[in-house]
């Protein structure tokens, strides 16, 4: 067989597609799919992380502490309230401390690391509002860097949490975040 033109381009023709099919099958950069997600969600008193006012405290917890309750209304979620109902308030230039004012249960299936979430767009850590362990240890932390959180054993692990509210010195009111991140990892991870 001769070497002519058509010969050496039908050949080069073959080594290119047959390399492109060796090399190119397969292979993508990008996939975008929609597809269908259910999440189902729990007011605090029956999710995964139960987040509510201490039974055992040595008030009334209720006179600061709103358990979020599913069907109570537009809101499912705890919320404490300083300051309303029983009481006018916390003092000025004063620390006051409600010990052991919150429970928070475990209710999953795996132990967890319990903290209060601060991160680069949270101004709890340098605001006079504190969450403690029953040693005193504070409990906010970051995702990156959890050096203080309780241990929650599975399936209804819990432990008592301080509400500290630090208005000594330069302190005001003023500067504690309206809204607060609670948070569990699953130890280990």
């Amino acid at each position: 067989m001769s070497m002519n033109r058509r010969n050496v381009l039908v050949g080069l023709g073959a080594i290119v597609a047959s390399g492109g099919a060796a090399l190119g099958t397969g292979a993508f950069s990008s996939v975008e799919a929609n597809r269908d997600v259910t999440i189902e969600t729990s007011a605090d008193d029956g999710a995964l992380l139960e987040i509510r006012g201490h039974p055992n405290y040595g008030g009334t917890a209720s006179d600061y502490v709103t358990n979020g309750t599913a069907g109570s209304g537009t809101t499912n979620t705890t919320a404490i309230s300083i300051g309303e109902g029983a009481s006018s308030g916390v003092n000025e230039n004063a620390l006051t401390e409600f010990a052991g004012l919150l429970e928070v249960v475990n209710q999953g299936t795996q132990t967890a690391e319990f903290y209060v979430k601060d991160d680069e767009s949270s101004t709890l850590a340098n605001s006079p509002l504190d969450f403690q362990d029953s040693s005193g240890n504070s409990l906010v932390g970051s995702s990156v860097d959890i050096s203080n959180t309780v241990n929650l054993n599975l399936n209804g692990g819990s432990a008592a949490v301080s509400v500290v509210v630090d208005l000594q010195g330069a302190n005001s009111v003023d500067e504690i975040p309206n809204s607060v991140t609670f948070a569990a990892e699953v130890s280990g991870n």
